[in-house]
């Protein structure tokens, strides 16, 4: 009853607060170039402003896994496309973009990361979030709130909670990657407790492989069905 409650809550929220027209973000970022922080077209909102952070119950244990499916911003098949306003390709500089294909294919939408460039044109790098949804989707996804996340591991762990794996930005000076997270297993501030596809290859791996290398997060990013 608690898990079905909590769907229903998830549920509700999306449908209240998702994809208000006209807010667009986006950031671009490479550990390869070693591009700056988040370059978006709009603030980050503070995680604590967001509904579902302090509408649902926090748990003492989270357990949530999600099959999202792996993509290498570096696949021969995709790779050495140029991203057009950025002047760099996909596998120099398509983490974000690749992150958000894997998200939208995890809903459903068919398009891999050059369908995606192609789609996004020049708000592919950097990558315009409710644009990427609105438009490129094949109407699967919506973006939460219609905006970025400042990072936070408890809003992180709600939203897998409520079966949209996030994408997270790290940064570790002036570089920056992206990445999906699709576990939390344990404690929700626990970086080890999460697992997430790396663009960077095309490679599950533990957060921690980030975290204990100078890694820490800044950005989240939550895509939910439409």
């Amino acid at each position: 009853m608690t898990r079905l409650r909590t769907v229903l809550v998830c549920l509700v929220l999306l449908l209240a607060v998702a994809w208000p027209a006209g807010v667009l973000a986006g950031a671009k970022g490479s550990e390869f170039q070693g591009f700056p922080g988040s370059l978006g077209t709009g603030p980050l909102t503070p995680a604590s402003q967001c509904p579902l952070y302090n509408n649902v119950t926090p748990l003492a244990v989270y357990n949530y896994n999600y099959n999202v499916g792996l993509l290498s911003q570096c696949d021969s098949q995709w790779g050495s496309i140029s991203m057009s306003t950025c002047a760099h390709t996909i596998c120099q500089a398509g983490c974000a973009l690749t992150s958000t294909s894997m998200i939208f294919r995890y809903f459903l939408c068919t398009k891999h990361p050059d369908d995606l460039n192609a789609c996004l044109g020049v708000k592919a790098c950097p990558i315009w979030w409710a644009y990427a949804s609105q438009t490129c989707s094949e109407s699967k996804a919506v973006l939460y709130c219609g905006t970025t996340w400042t990072f936070d591991y408890h809003l992180m762990a709600e939203f897998l909670r409520c079966g949209w794996p996030p994408i997270l930005e790290l940064v570790k000076g002036t570089s920056t990657h992206w990445v999906v997270v699709r576990t939390v297993a344990g404690d929700e501030y626990s970086p080890s407790s999460y697992s997430v596809n790396d663009p960077n290859g095309g490679l599950l791996r533990n957060l921690t492989y980030f975290t204990n290398n100078g890694w820490t997060g800044h950005t989240l990013v939550a895509y939910g069905p439409r």
